[in-house]
Protein backbone atom coordinates (compact mmCIF):
# COMPACT_ATOMS: atom_id res chain seq x y z
CA UNK A 1 0.00 0.00 0.00
CA UNK A 2 1.11 3.05 -1.04
CA UNK A 3 1.38 6.04 1.92
CA UNK A 4 -0.20 8.82 1.62
CA UNK A 5 0.70 10.92 4.45
CA UNK A 6 4.36 10.86 4.08
CA UNK A 7 3.45 13.04 0.86
CA UNK A 8 1.43 15.84 2.95
CA UNK A 9 3.56 15.36 5.61
CA UNK A 10 5.98 16.96 3.11
CA UNK A 11 3.77 19.22 1.89
CA UNK A 12 2.50 20.67 5.44
CA UNK A 13 5.91 20.94 5.68
CA UNK A 14 5.85 23.62 3.09
CA UNK A 15 5.11 25.59 6.08
CA UNK A 16 8.81 25.10 4.59
CA UNK A 17 6.80 25.52 6.46
CA UNK A 18 5.09 27.90 3.41
CA UNK A 19 -0.35 24.96 3.75
CA UNK A 20 -7.48 19.04 -0.71
CA UNK A 21 -12.69 20.07 -9.56
CA UNK A 22 -14.69 20.98 -13.00
CA UNK A 23 -17.27 19.11 -12.99
CA UNK A 24 -21.01 20.53 -11.91
CA UNK A 25 -21.16 22.29 -8.68
CA UNK A 26 -23.52 19.60 -7.67
CA UNK A 27 -20.66 16.96 -7.07
CA UNK A 28 -19.78 18.44 -4.23
CA UNK A 29 -22.87 17.81 -2.43
CA UNK A 30 -22.07 14.54 -0.84
CA UNK A 31 -23.04 11.24 -2.14
CA UNK A 32 -24.68 8.27 -0.35
CA UNK A 33 -21.94 5.96 0.73
CA UNK A 34 -23.53 2.48 -0.80
CA UNK A 35 -21.48 -0.45 -2.66
CA UNK A 36 -19.73 -3.82 -1.29
CA UNK A 37 -17.37 -3.52 1.31
CA UNK A 38 -14.19 -4.86 0.36
CA UNK A 39 -11.37 -3.73 2.52
CA UNK A 40 -11.36 -1.75 5.59
CA UNK A 41 -8.69 -0.55 8.10
CA UNK A 42 -6.57 1.59 10.33
CA UNK A 43 -3.44 3.30 8.98
CA UNK A 44 -0.95 5.65 11.21
CA UNK A 45 2.11 7.51 9.67
CA UNK A 46 4.64 9.46 11.84
CA UNK A 47 7.66 11.64 10.54
CA UNK A 48 10.51 14.37 12.24
CA UNK A 49 12.72 16.46 10.00
CA UNK A 50 14.37 20.15 10.36
CA UNK A 51 13.45 22.40 7.76
CA UNK A 52 16.09 25.28 7.19
CA UNK A 53 15.21 28.82 6.24
CA UNK A 54 11.16 27.95 7.55
CA UNK A 55 9.02 30.30 5.58
CA UNK A 56 11.78 31.44 3.73
CA UNK A 57 12.49 33.50 6.64
CA UNK A 58 16.93 33.50 6.95
CA UNK A 59 18.14 31.90 9.34
CA UNK A 60 14.87 30.31 10.89
CA UNK A 61 15.01 26.61 11.41
CA UNK A 62 12.61 24.85 12.92
CA UNK A 63 11.99 21.17 14.23
CA UNK A 64 8.41 19.69 12.56
CA UNK A 65 7.20 16.47 14.10
CA UNK A 66 3.63 15.01 12.95
CA UNK A 67 1.73 12.38 13.67
CA UNK A 68 -1.02 10.94 11.83
CA UNK A 69 -3.92 8.31 12.22
CA UNK A 70 -6.57 7.31 9.77
CA UNK A 71 -9.21 4.83 8.65
CA UNK A 72 -10.70 3.84 5.00
CA UNK A 73 -13.17 1.92 4.08
CA UNK A 74 -12.67 1.03 0.13
CA UNK A 75 -15.85 -0.40 -1.82
CA UNK A 76 -16.71 -2.10 -4.65
CA UNK A 77 -19.33 -0.02 -7.02
CA UNK A 78 -21.09 0.20 -10.44
CA UNK A 79 -21.08 -2.12 -13.34
CA UNK A 80 -17.54 -3.35 -12.54
CA UNK A 81 -17.18 -2.88 -9.42
CA UNK A 82 -14.59 -0.63 -9.01
CA UNK A 83 -12.92 0.28 -6.13
CA UNK A 84 -14.07 3.48 -4.54
CA UNK A 85 -12.00 4.72 -1.30
CA UNK A 86 -13.26 6.74 1.68
CA UNK A 87 -10.55 8.10 3.88
CA UNK A 88 -10.24 9.77 7.68
CA UNK A 89 -7.37 11.21 8.74
CA UNK A 90 -6.65 13.52 11.59
CA UNK A 91 -3.02 14.40 12.63
CA UNK A 92 -1.41 16.91 14.71
CA UNK A 93 1.94 18.76 13.67
CA UNK A 94 4.07 20.80 15.80
CA UNK A 95 6.68 23.17 14.58
CA UNK A 96 9.70 24.65 16.69
CA UNK A 97 11.95 27.09 16.48
CA UNK A 98 15.73 25.19 17.42
CA UNK A 99 17.04 28.30 18.42
CA UNK A 100 14.86 29.35 21.38
CA UNK A 101 12.00 26.66 21.51
CA UNK A 102 9.45 28.80 21.09
CA UNK A 103 6.46 26.42 18.94
CA UNK A 104 3.24 26.28 16.95
CA UNK A 105 0.57 23.02 16.63
CA UNK A 106 -1.86 22.21 14.06
CA UNK A 107 -4.50 19.91 14.65
CA UNK A 108 -6.01 18.89 11.39
CA UNK A 109 -8.56 16.76 10.18
CA UNK A 110 -9.14 15.84 6.73
CA UNK A 111 -12.02 13.54 4.87
CA UNK A 112 -11.71 12.17 1.55
CA UNK A 113 -13.98 10.37 -0.62
CA UNK A 114 -13.89 9.14 -3.89
CA UNK A 115 -17.42 10.09 -6.08
CA UNK A 116 -16.42 8.84 -10.00
CA UNK A 117 -14.16 6.19 -10.98
CA UNK A 118 -13.32 4.76 -14.32
CA UNK A 119 -11.34 2.44 -15.71
CA UNK A 120 -9.66 3.31 -18.81
CA UNK A 121 -8.87 0.34 -20.06
CA UNK A 122 -5.28 0.31 -20.52
CA UNK A 123 -4.13 0.00 -17.02
CA UNK A 124 -4.90 2.94 -15.39
CA UNK A 125 -7.78 4.52 -13.69
CA UNK A 126 -8.87 7.76 -12.91
CA UNK A 127 -11.21 9.26 -10.72
CA UNK A 128 -12.64 12.46 -8.71
CA UNK A 129 -12.04 12.86 -4.92
CA UNK A 130 -14.16 14.76 -2.63
CA UNK A 131 -12.81 16.24 0.59
CA UNK A 132 -13.09 18.51 3.43
CA UNK A 133 -10.48 19.64 5.88
CA UNK A 134 -10.82 21.32 9.06
CA UNK A 135 -7.18 22.72 11.28
CA UNK A 136 -6.69 24.89 14.12
CA UNK A 137 -3.05 26.15 15.14
CA UNK A 138 -2.18 27.16 18.63
CA UNK A 139 1.00 28.87 20.24
CA UNK A 140 2.84 27.03 22.78
CA UNK A 141 0.46 28.64 25.46
CA UNK A 142 -2.73 27.09 23.79
CA UNK A 143 -4.25 30.62 22.16
CA UNK A 144 -5.48 30.12 18.88
CA UNK A 145 -3.15 31.58 15.87
CA UNK A 146 -4.91 30.91 12.95
CA UNK A 147 -7.84 27.88 11.55
CA UNK A 148 -9.10 26.99 7.95
CA UNK A 149 -12.15 25.09 6.72
CA UNK A 150 -11.75 24.08 3.34
CA UNK A 151 -13.85 22.04 0.74
CA UNK A 152 -11.92 20.31 -2.19
CA UNK A 153 -12.37 18.44 -5.41
CA UNK A 154 -9.76 16.67 -7.02
CA UNK A 155 -8.94 14.50 -9.77
CA UNK A 156 -6.18 11.48 -9.68
CA UNK A 157 -5.13 9.26 -12.33
CA UNK A 158 -3.48 5.74 -10.51
CA UNK A 159 -1.80 2.21 -12.24
CA UNK A 160 -4.38 0.19 -11.99
CA UNK A 161 -1.86 -2.71 -13.21
CA UNK A 162 -4.31 -4.39 -15.32
CA UNK A 163 -6.32 -5.39 -12.73
CA UNK A 164 -8.38 -2.30 -11.86
CA UNK A 165 -10.74 -4.64 -9.53
CA UNK A 166 -8.08 -5.26 -7.25
CA UNK A 167 -6.35 -2.23 -5.12
CA UNK A 168 -4.01 -3.91 -3.69
CA UNK A 169 -1.02 -3.43 -6.26
CA UNK A 170 -2.51 -0.08 -7.54
CA UNK A 171 -0.05 3.03 -7.89
CA UNK A 172 -0.89 6.68 -7.97
CA UNK A 173 0.34 8.78 -11.02
CA UNK A 174 -0.58 12.21 -9.73
CA UNK A 175 -3.38 13.89 -7.85
CA UNK A 176 -4.60 17.34 -9.16
CA UNK A 177 -6.81 19.99 -7.24
CA UNK A 178 -9.61 21.49 -9.43
CA UNK A 179 -11.22 23.52 -6.66
CA UNK A 180 -10.82 24.56 -3.13
CA UNK A 181 -13.25 26.76 -1.18
CA UNK A 182 -13.48 27.79 2.04
CA UNK A 183 -11.57 30.01 4.71
CA UNK A 184 -7.61 29.09 4.32
CA UNK A 185 -5.26 29.90 6.71
CA UNK A 186 -1.97 31.89 6.41
CA UNK A 187 0.15 28.99 8.59
CA UNK A 188 3.03 31.02 7.46
CA UNK A 189 2.54 34.54 8.93
CA UNK A 190 0.88 33.12 12.13
CA UNK A 191 4.17 31.08 12.39
CA UNK A 192 7.22 33.05 11.89
CA UNK A 193 5.22 35.68 14.45
CA UNK A 194 4.62 33.01 17.09
CA UNK A 195 8.17 31.49 17.31
CA UNK A 196 10.78 33.61 15.47
CA UNK A 197 12.93 36.15 17.93
CA UNK A 198 12.58 40.02 16.76
CA UNK A 199 15.03 40.20 14.46
CA UNK A 200 14.02 37.31 12.93
CA UNK A 201 10.18 38.26 12.50
CA UNK A 202 11.18 41.74 11.05
CA UNK A 203 12.67 39.98 7.89
CA UNK A 204 10.31 37.59 6.68
CA UNK A 205 9.80 36.54 2.84
CA UNK A 206 6.56 35.19 3.25
CA UNK A 207 5.15 34.48 -0.60
CA UNK A 208 2.79 31.63 0.20
CA UNK A 209 0.39 29.72 2.42
CA UNK A 210 0.12 26.14 2.57
CA UNK A 211 -1.33 24.95 -0.17
CA UNK A 212 -2.31 21.38 0.74
CA UNK A 213 -3.39 21.44 -2.83
CA UNK A 214 -0.62 21.60 -4.44
CA UNK A 215 1.03 18.31 -3.31
CA UNK A 216 3.67 16.36 -4.59
CA UNK A 217 2.08 14.73 -8.22
CA UNK A 218 2.87 11.24 -6.36
CA UNK A 219 0.65 11.95 -3.83
CA UNK A 220 -1.59 8.68 -3.16
CA UNK A 221 -4.76 7.49 -1.14
CA UNK A 222 -4.59 4.05 0.84
CA UNK A 223 -5.50 1.35 -1.46
CA UNK A 224 -6.29 -1.44 0.56
CA UNK A 225 -3.69 -4.56 1.39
Amino acid sequence: MMNRVTCTCIAAAGLALATLPSPAASTWAATPERGTVIDRGTLENEDHFLVEDSCDVPGLTTQVDIVWHGTYVIRARGRERLPYDSVRWRGDYVFTNVDNGKYVTIHSDIWEKDIWVRNNHDGTSTGLNTGRRHAVMRNQHGRKLAYESVRTLARWKKDNNHTPRKPGDDEFINWKVLREAGHVADYCAATVAAVSDPKQAARPRIDSRWPVGDLPSDRSVPVGS
